[in-house]
Formats: structure tokens, sequence, C-alpha cells
């Protein structure tokens, strides 16, 4: 099956149990191979804390993927950001920065 970037922004992507993640917006690729490296993921709800959760997902995590779901394995990991205020001053807040999914041990 192929599909096109357009196509792949438009299918959701969730978490082996049912998360439900977001959506692909970017993608970054090895030139060498020609394929998929890694998905970049946001979701569609903003965040009470800080905004958008961002995920990073490498090709290894993907479970399945069609026209209309991309399932991935379920330890997705948030970590504290720091957020630059207006003035230049930081405050840790707990945020959510791309983050490589791993493979459970």
């Amino acid at each position: 099956m192929r599909i096109t970037l357009s196509q792949l922004k438009k299918i959701k992507v969730e978490t082996k149990s049912g998360q439900m993640l977001g959506y692909v917006y970017d993608v970054a690729f090895e030139t060498e191979g020609q394929s998929v490296a890694q998905y970049f993921v946001k979701s569609s709800v903003v965040s009470m804390n800080i905004g958008l959760d961002k995920y990073l997902v490498s090709r290894n995590q993907v479970i399945s993927i069609d026209d209309k779901k991309m399932i991935v394995e379920d330890n997705v990991e948030k970590i504290e950001a720091k957020i630059k205020i207006g003035n230049g001053s930081k405050r840790s807040g707990v945020g959510v920065e791309p983050v490589m999914m791993r493979e459970q041990s």
C-alpha cells in the first residue's frame, strides 16, 4: 500500500491499548534508504497545562498502519518542559516535548 503525506496527516494515531495520541504532523526521512525514520505526532486537543501533546515515534514502534489508523507501542513518555515566559524568565511546568518511544524491556 502507498500513501501520500497529505493522506498520512489525516490518519489517527493510537497506542496498542487504545489511547488516542493524535495525528501525524510531520515525518523524518532517511535519505540513504529513502524510508521513513520517525513520525511526529501531536494531539488535536489542547492540554490544560501547556498546549498540544507531542510525540516522536520511531518506525520501529509502529505496529500497524493502514489508510485509517496507525497503531503504535503503548510506552509513551511525557517529560517536564521548561517554558519561556514573555519577559524571558523560565518556569517549570508539566509539559510534553517530543520523546522517542522506547521498546519495553
